[in-house]
C-alpha cells in the first residue's frame, strides 16, 4: 500500500522512546494476553498522537502509528466493552478512514479487517442504543472498506455482507426502500463471490438475503418476495442445518405465508420449526424469548384457523415465559448479548445479531390475550392486553416510527374492543388517533397500511353510530374501499366494506347499496374458508343484510336464508366470539318475535342465553361480572317471554331463574354447600374444595376493599391489581377443578336449578310467582306445588313506565315521600290491572294462603304486595289476603331454608339458647329517633323471658361493641338510621353510635363465624331493604343481600324512610305475634312472614285512640 508523500519535516526519531515502550508492551501482551497491558500500549501511542509535531512526520509513520493505535483501541474495547473505550475507538476509526482514503493501490489487509470490525462494532452500538449516528458511521466505514477491496479479494464477500446488514438495519429504522434494495444487492454479491464449498459462510449470507426479501415483502406486499425469502432461508438451512437464524427466518416466513394465503401446512411448518429451535436452544440464551414469542404467535394463528383452545392457552403461556426470561436477564442483558455476539461471530462471521426486544414480547402476549378476549369475552384479558400494548409503545425508541405505527394500530384495535364493552367516546377517539398515526408513518405498499385503513374505517363507523353524523360513515366507506383496493386478496376487508354498505343503505335506502353489500359479503364468506375465527361473524353479517332485503320485499326465501346464516353463526361462534353470538341471537330473536315466529324466536334467545351465561362465567372479577349483568340483564326476561309464547313453559321458568341474583346465588351455593358426605367419603377432594373456596372468598374480600376505597371506578382497568387478578384466576381454576371432581360423585353439585328443583320450593298453599316485564307483554309465571307445568298470566305492557320509574328511583335516592307517592300514583293502576289483580284473583281461586314473589328487572324495587286492586266491590292488596315473601331467586330461597334448618339443628345439638342483639337509637343521630329506644326496650322485654338479650342504646351502640356480640347472636334487631347510596351500593350502611357504621362491604367481608348463629335480622331502619336499583336490580345488592350472603336465612327491612313511632308500634306487634300469637284473634305464634303481615294489617287499622 502506497501513501501520498513519503517524507516528513519532523524525524521519526523524535518519538523513538514512545514507540519502543509501545512495542515492548505489545510483545508482552501477545505473549501473555494480559488485558492491562493494552493501557501500556495505548498510553505512549496517545502521547505521540497528541503531540503537535506528529502531523509533520512522514505519512508512512503517521499511518503506522494510527494503525497501531486503532488496533489497540479495538482490542481494549473488545476486552472490557467500556463506553469510553468505544469513543476512543470511534475517534481512531475516523483517523484510519482518512489513511484509507489517501492510500494508493491495495490497502493493507490488516487495516481493512480492522476497519470492517470497527464498522461491526458501530452497528452493534446502534443495535444496543438506537443511536443512528453509529449506524451511519458503520455504513460509511463498510462502504470505504468495500471501495478499497478488489473484486477477487477473499474478504470481499465478508465486507459486502457487513454493508448489507447495516443497510438493512437503516431501512428498518428509516424505511428508505433504496437501502433495502442495495442491501439485497450486497447479499447477492456476497453469495456470488463465495465458494460453494464454504457452506457455513454461504448459509449465513443466504439467511441474510432471506431476511431482506422478508422485509421487501412487508414493504410492498408482493407474495413472490416472501416466496424468495422462503427459498433463501430453506437453502440456508440445507447448506448448514445448524444455522439457527436461518431456521427461525424460515419459521417466520412460513407464518407470514399462512397469514396471507391461509395455507395451514405453512403454519404447521412454522410451528414445527420453532418447536425444534426452542428445544435445541440453551435456556440462558438471550435469543430464547424471541423464539418463544414467535412460537406463541404461530400457535395463536393456528387457534384462529382451527379453534383449538389448547393452542391459544399455550401461546399465552409461551409469551408469558418469554417476558419472564427478559425480566430475569434485564440487569445482565448487555453482557449476555455481548457474549452472544462474540460467540456467533466466531461461529459464522457474516451474521449481525439483533437483540431480543422487550417491547416485541409485550406485543406478542397482548395479541394472544386479545385473541383470548375475542374467543371468551373475558374483559380482564382485554384490559391486560391494552396495558401491555401501552408498555410496549413506551419502550419503543422514538426514532422507530414504523414500529410505533404498527404498535399504535394494534392498540387502537384493542381500544375498539374495549369501546364495544364500555362505550366511552374517549376510547373511540383515542383509537382513531392511533390509526391516523399509523397511516401517516406506514408505507402505503404494505398490507399493514391497508389493515390500518380498514381499522380506521371501523372506528369511524362506530363514531357514526355514536353521533349519527353521516359524514363519518361516508369516510368509513372510503377507508374500506381503499383497503380492498390495496389488498384485493384479503377477504376480511370485503366483509368490512359489505357491513358499511348495509349501514349506508339504512340511511339512504339506496337498494343498490344493499344488493352490493349482500354480493360483497357473499364474496367475503367464500374467501374466508381458511379464516375460521371470522366465518361465524361473516355468517351473521350476511344474514342481517339478507334480512334487510326481506324487510324490503317480504320474500320468504330471504327470511329462510337469513335464518340459516344466523343458525350457523350462533352454532359456530360460541367458542370463537360469544359476544357476537349474543348480539346476533338477540337481534335475530327480536326480529322473529316481531314477526310472530315464536319457535324461531325461542331458538334464537336460547343461543343468546347460552352466550350470556358463558360470558358471565368467564369474567374473573366481581366488578366485571356486575358490569356484564348490568348490560345484559334484559336477556333472560325476553327469552322467557318468547319461550312462553313458543309453549316451552318449563324452560321459561328455568331461564328466569338463571338470570336472578346470579352473584348472590353463586356465592351462597359455593360457601353454603352441604359437603358432610364428601368429607367422610373423599376427605382429600373435600379439603381441595374448602381451600380453593376459602382462598377465593378472601380474594373477593380484598377486591371489595379496593373498590370501597375507589368507588368511582375512574379507570376502565378497574381497581383490581394485576397480582390480585392472577390470584383470582388461579383460585377460580382450582375451585373449578375441585367442583369437577365432586361432580364425579354428585352430578348436580353447584349446577343451575332444574324445573324439578324450582317446583320443590313451592309449598302446598304457597305457590311461586315470577313477575316479568318485557317489551311485548308483562307476565306472571305461577308455579304451584305438584304442578307439572307453570301457569301463565299475561298482562299488557305497562305504558309510559320509564317516567314514573325514574321518578320513583329519584324519590328513593332523595327520600322524598312526595316523589314516591307521585310515582306510585301513576304506576299502581297499571301494575294493578296488568299484574297484581290477575295474580290476586288466581291466588284466591286456588285457595293459596301465601305467595313467594320473585319480581324481575325494574319490578324488583316496587312494593308489589301493597299495590291495591279490586276484589269484587272491595279494594284489597296482596298482603291483606296472603302471606307475601320476597326472594331474590329460588336458589337463594332454597339455600336460605337449608341454612335455617342447619342453624336450628346446630343450636339444638349444642344446647345453646337464643340470643338477641338489639340496637336502639345510636347517638349522635340526625334526627334522633325518639321511639327507637322504646321499640328496643319493648322487644327486650318480650324476649328476655325466653332468651338472653344484649341491648345497646344510644352511645353504647358502636360498631366495635356490636361486632363483638354478633358471633353469639341468633336474632339481631337494628332500630337506627339506614343509608343507601345508589351510586356506591357497597357503602350502604346502618349508622351506629359515635359516627361508626356497619356497611354492606363489612358484612360481605365478614368471616363465616362472625354471623354463624344468626337466624333472623330485622332492619328497623330507613332504606335498609333497598338494593342497587339503578344498575343491578336483579342482583339485589344491598344490606339484605349482605346478611343473606353471610348465611342469615331471614331478613326484614324497609324500602324507604319511615316514621319511627309507627315503626316502633309495628315492630312490637311483629315480635308479639312471633312469640305469643294473638289469643283473642285465635292466632298461635306465627312464623316471621305471617307475623309481619298481621302486624301490618293491625297497624293499618290502628286508631289514635288505640295508640
Amino acid at each position: 500500500m502506497l501513501l501520498e508523500g513519503e517524507l516528513g519535516e519532523v524525524p521519526e526519531t523524535l518519538f523513538e522512546k514512545q514507540m519502543q515502550a509501545a512495542e515492548e508492551a505489545q510483545v508482552e501482551y501477545e505473549e501473555t494476553q494480559n488485558e492491562l497491558l493494552l493501557d501500556d500500549i495505548i498510553a505512549p501511542l496517545q502521547e505521540i498522537l497528541q503531540n503537535p509535531l506528529f502531523k509533520d512526520t512522514s505519512p508512512k509513520f503517521q499511518w503506522m502509528v494510527q494503525i497501531h493505535a486503532g488496533i489497540s483501541f479495538f482490542n481494549r474495547y473488545h476486552s472490557r466493552y467500556h463506553p469510553d473505550d468505544f469513543e476512543d475507538l470511534r475517534a481512531a476509526m475516523r483517523q484510519l478512514l482518512q489513511v484509507l482514503r489517501h492510500s494508493v493501490g491495495d490497502p493493507d489487509v490488516m487495516l481493512l479487517n480492522c476497519l470492517n470490525e470497527v464498522g461491526l462494532d458501530l452497528h452493534d452500538h446502534y443495535t444496543y442504543t438506537g443511536n443512528l449516528d453509529s449506524l451511519e458511521q458503520a455504513i460509511e466505514t463498510h462502504r470505504s472498506v468495500l471501495g478499497k477491496t478488489s473484486l477477487g479479494h477473499t474478504r470481499r464477500p465478508h465486507y459486502e455482507n457487513s454493508l448489507g446488514n447495516a443497510l438493512l438495519a437503516r431501512y428498518k429504522h428509516i424505511g428508505n426502500r433504496e437501502d433495502l434494495q442495495e442491501a439485497i444487492l450486497c447479499f447477492e454479491q456476497a453469495i456470488d463471490h463465495t465458494s460453494k464449498a464454504d457452506s457455513v459462510t454461504l448459509s449465513g449470507y443466504l439467511s441474510n438475503l432471506g431476511n431482506a426479501f422478508n422485509s421487501l415483502f412487508l414493504h410492498f406486499g408482493a407474495l413472490e418476495d416472501l416466496e424468495r425469502a422462503i427459498e433463501n432461508h430453506r437453502e440456508a438451512t440445507r447448506m448448514n442445518p445448524k444455522n439457527v437464524y436461518a431456521w427461525t427466518g424460515l419459521g417466520g416466513d412460513q407464518g407470514l405465508y399462512y397469514e396471507h394465503t391461509g395455507k395451514l401446512e405453512a403454519l404447521n411448518e412454522s410451528i414445527e420449526i420453532f418447536e425444534r429451535v426452542i428445544e435445541s436452544t440453551d435456556p440462558d440464551s438471550p435469543d430464547l424469548p424471541d423464539y418463544l414469542g414467535n412460537l406463541g404467535i404461530s400457535l395463536r394463528n393456528r387457534y384462529q384457523h382451527q379453534i383449538q383452545l389448547v393452542d391459544l392457552q399455550r401461546a399465552i403461556r409461551l409469551c408469558r415465559q418469554a417476558l419472564k426470561l427478559i425480566s430475569k436477564h434485564h440487569t445482565e442483558q448487555f453482557a449476555i448479548l455481548k457474549g452472544s455476539i462474540k460467540r456467533k461471530r466466531a461461529e459464522w462471521e457474516p451474521l449481525t445479531i439483533e437483540a431480543s426486544t422487550h417491547h416485541a414480547c409485550l406485543m406478542e402476549l397482548a395479541q394472544c390475550l386479545f385473541a383470548s378476549f375475542r374467543s371468551g369475552g373475558r374483559l380482564a384479558d382485554l384490559q391486560e392486553a391494552i396495558r401491555l400494548q401501552r408498555e410496549a409503545i413506551a419502550l419503543v425508541p422514538t426514532h422507530a416510527l414504523h414500529i410505533l405505527a404498527g404498535y399504535r394500530s394494534y392498540l387502537g384495535f384493542s381500544l375498539m374492543g374495549l369501546y364495544e364493552r364500555i362505550p366511552n367516546k374517549a376510547l373511540l377517539n383515542e383509537a382513531i388517533e392511533h390509526f391516523q398515526y399509523g397511516l401517516e408513518h406506514m408505507s402505503q405498499e404494505t398490507r399493514w397500511f391497508a389493515q390500518c385503513q380498514n381499522d380506521l374505517g371501523a372506528a369511524l363507523r362506530e363514531r357514526y353510530f355514536a353521533t349519527r353524523n353521516f359524514i363519518d360513515l361516508q369516510q368509513a366507506l372510503v377507508c374500506f374501499r381503499k383497503a380492498v383496493e390495496l389488498q384485493p386478496e384479503f377477504a376480511p376487508f370485503y366483509s368490512s366494506l359489505g357491513i358499511a354498505l348495509r349501514n349506508s343503505y339504512a340511511v339512504t335506502k339506496n337498494v343498490q347499496e344493499l344488493e352490493d353489500a349482500i354480493d360483497i359479503l357473499r364474496q367475503s364468506l367464500d374467501a374466508l374458508k381458511t379464516w375460521a375465527a371470522d366465518i361465524p361473524v361473516s355468517y351473521a353479517n350476511l344474514g342481517f343484510a339478507i334480512l334487510d332485503r326481506y324487510d324490503l320485499w317480504r320474500r320468504e326465501e330471504d327470511l329462510i336464508e337469513a335464518r340459516g346464516f344466523f343458525e350457523k353463526a350462533c352454532q359456530q361462534a360460541l367458542l370463537v366470539a360469544p359476544d357476537r353470538v349474543l348480539e346476533t341471537a338477540h337481534t335475530w330473536g327480536s326480529k322473529e318475535a316481531k314477526l310472530g315466529n315464536w319457535t324461531e324466536a325461542a331458538q334464537a334467545y336460547t343461543y343468546a342465553v347460552q352466550a350470556t351465561e358463558h360470558l358471565y362465567r368467564i369474567q374473573l372479577r366481581q366488578e366485571e361480572k356486575e358490569g356484564y349483568i348490568e348490560q345484559k340483564r334484559e336477556i333472560y326476561a325476553q327469552a322467557a317471554y318468547v319461550l312462553v309464547r313458543a309453549g316451552q313453559l318449563r324452560k321459561a321458568a328455568t331461564t328466569l331463574e338463571q338470570g336472578r341474583a346470579k352473584r348472590l346465588g353463586d356465592t351462597l351455593a359455593r360457601d353454603r354447600a352441604y359437603l358432610a358426605h364428601l368429607q367422610q367419603g373423599d376427605p382429600q377432594v373435600f379439603q381441595s374444595y374448602q381451600d380453593a373456596s376459602n382462598r377465593l372468598r378472601w380474594l373477593e374480600q380484598s377486591e371489595r376493599h379496593r373498590r370501597s376505597l375507589h368507588p368511582e371506578k375512574s379507570s376502565p382497568q378497574g381497581q383490581t391489581s394485576a397480582v390480585l387478578y392472577k390470584q383470582i384466576d388461579k383460585a377460580r381454576h382450582d375451585l373449578e377443578q375441585a367442583i369437577e371432581k365432586i361432580r364425579q360423585h354428585d352430578k348436580g353439585f353447584l349446577q343451575e336449578l332444574t324445573y324439578e328443583d324450582i317446583i320443590k320450593a313451592a309449598q302446598p298453599v304457597v305457590p311461586l310467582a315470577y313477575l316479568v316485564p318485557t317489551p311485548w307483554e308483562h307476565l306472571v309465571l305461577l308455579i304451584q306445588h305438584g304442578n307439572a307445568e307453570p301457569e301463565i298470566i299475561r298482562g299488557a305492557t305497562i305504558k309510559d313506565l320509564e317516567g314514573p320509574y325514574k321518578e320513583y328511583l329519584m324519590g328513593l335516592v332523595l327520600s322524598s315521600q312526595q316523589m314516591l307517592s307521585s310515582a306510585l300514583k301513576a304506576l299502581f293502576p297499571q301494575l294493578s290491572q296488568n299484574l297484581i289483580e290477575p295474580l290476586g284473583r288466581r291466588l284466591t281461586e286456588i285457595k293459596a294462603s301465601g305467595v313467594i314473589l320473585i319480581p324481575v328487572g325494574p319490578l324488583s324495587i316496587f312494593p308489589l304486595h301493597a299495590v291495591p286492586y279490586r276484589r269484587g266491590n272491595q279494594e284489597t292488596a296482596l298482603f291483606e289476603d296472603f302471606d307475601v315473601i320476597y326472594t331474590p331467586s329460588i336458589r337463594v330461597l332454597t339455600i336460605a331454608q337449608q341454612e335455617a334448618r342447619s342453624r336450628q339443628e346446630k343450636l339444638a345439638h349444642q344446647g345453646t339458647n337464643h340470643h338477641l342483639l338489639a340496637v336502639g337509637n345510636p347517638l349522635p343521630a340526625t334526627p334522633s329517633l325518639g321511639y327507637a329506644r322504646a321499640e328496643v326496650e319493648y322487644i327486650v322485654h318480650l324476649l328476655s323471658e325466653r332468651t338472653t338479650v344484649e341491648p345497646f342504646y344510644e352511645h353504647e351502640a358502636t360498631l366495635e361493641t356490636i361486632w363483638q356480640d354478633l358471633p353469639q347472636a341468633t336474632i339481631a334487631h337494628f332500630a337506627c338510621h339506614g343509608l343507601f347510596d345508589a351510586m356506591t351500593p357497597l357503602n350502604a350502611e346502618l349508622q351506629l353510635a359515635n359516627n361508626t357504621h356497619l356497611t354492606l362491604g363489612k358484612l360481605l367481608n365478614a368471616e363465616p363465624e362472625q354471623l354463624a348463629y344468626l337466624q333472623m335480622v330485622v332492619l328497623s331502619a330507613c332504606q335498609s331493604a333497598m338494593a342497587d336499583f339503578t344498575h343491578l336490580p336483579d342482583e339485589v345488592v344491598g344490606l339484605p343481600s349482605g346478611f343473606l350472603q353471610a348465611g342469615v336465612p331471614s331478613v326484614v327491612g324497609t324500602l324507604w324512610s319511615v316514621n319511627d313511632q309507627s315503626t316502633a308500634l309495628l315492630m312490637g306487634r311483629f315480635y308479639e305475634l312471633i312469640l305469643r300469637g294473638d289469643s283473642a284473634a285465635g292466632l298461635a305464634p306465627l312464623p316471621p312472614a305471617k307475623a309481619l303481615r298481621y302486624a301490618q294489617l293491625w297497624l293499618r287499622n290502628l286508631s289514635s285512640n288505640d295508640v
